[in-house]
């Protein structure tokens, strides 16, 4: 009987759940969100199969409506080497090409030699090189400036774009969950009226973020050193005992703040290493 290639579903589940357990030594995020990650709302996930077993999938989830970003590519152990991430990623080439989206993009681990040499062979072009970092415990340093969320009478988009670091961020949101998500006049809307956009007096630096139960992810941050250390710290008292989590460019003039304030990257005790994180578009 010959390979399957077809949409994947809710009924997948087990099957997509031990093919991940083996993936980045069991701590596959695919581990933690595989309910959600299966909603045929949030994506288009496609599986290889034969005889019943899953060889292979991935899935091209939608950032936005005009926004589409490859991820999950895995392959099962045993069936590696054969063609399936090829397969997979030429397909949804394809059903993105036919829906005309602005962009098309994925990140990957600078170790995940099978996705970018994959993307690279199908015409992906890598956008950006960035440091993945984290914090376990921020210093117990009250902030030293008066910091506040912006209302919804200020216009934040505006504001955003004041900072040169919009543009030396190419227009993301830092990965939202390794995601680059485009700052959107209506993106950073929605994170204002949530209240994760927080400023310093007169708007001299600013900070957008996310979180969830367990972690807080910086999205973007702007402004002079200190400031930003300041808007940190002042984020760390609001949303205590959560790991922070971010994005740095290798060469970012932040880095030595977040080394003082105990970021490093995961395995390692220092921000300033070789980027682990590549970003690639495809050029449409």
């Amino acid at each position: 009987m010959e390979e399957t290639l077809r949409h994947g579903n809710y009924d997948d589940k087990e099957q997509i759940l031990e093919i991940s357990k083996t993936v980045w030594e069991g701590n596959d995020f695919i581990l933690r969100t595989i309910d959600t990650w299966l909603d045929p709302e949030s994506g288009r996930i496609l599986v290889v199969e034969k005889n019943g077993e899953i060889r292979a999938f991935a899935k091209m989830s939608y950032l936005t409506a005009r926004d589409y970003w490859l991820e999950g590519l895995r392959v099962k152990e045993k069936y590696r080497g054969m063609g399936y991430a090829n397969l997979l990623t030429r397909e949804l080439i394809r059903a993105a090409k036919e829906n005309k989206p602005r962009s098309l993009r994925f990140a990957c681990h600078r170790k995940a030699e099978g996705s970018i040499h994959s993307g690279e062979n199908h015409g992906f072009v890598r956008k950006g090189e960035f440091n993945f970092i984290l914090c376990e415990n921020l210093p117990s340093d009250k902030p030293a400036v008066e910091v506040q969320e912006l209302t919804m009478e200020q216009d934040s988009y505006e504001i955003l774009q004041r900072f040169p670091e919009y543009e030396k961020n190419f227009g993301f949101l830092f990965g939202s969950k390794w995601k680059f998500i485009p700052m959107d006049k209506e993106i950073i809307t929605t994170l204002q009226g949530e209240g994760k956009i927080i400023v310093t007096e007169e708007e001299q630096a600013l900070l957008i973020y996310d979180h969830d139960d367990a972690d807080l992810r910086l999205l973007f941050y702007g402004g002079p050193v200190e400031m930003v250390k300041q808007l940190i710290l002042a984020l760390g008292k609001k949303e205590p005992g959560k790991l922070i989590k971010t994005m740095t460019l290798p060469e970012s003039k932040y880095n030595p703040v977040f080394e003082l304030l105990g970021f490093h990257m995961k395995g390692e005790r220092e921000v300033e290493l070789p980027p682990n994180v590549f970003l690639y578009e495809y050029p449409l």
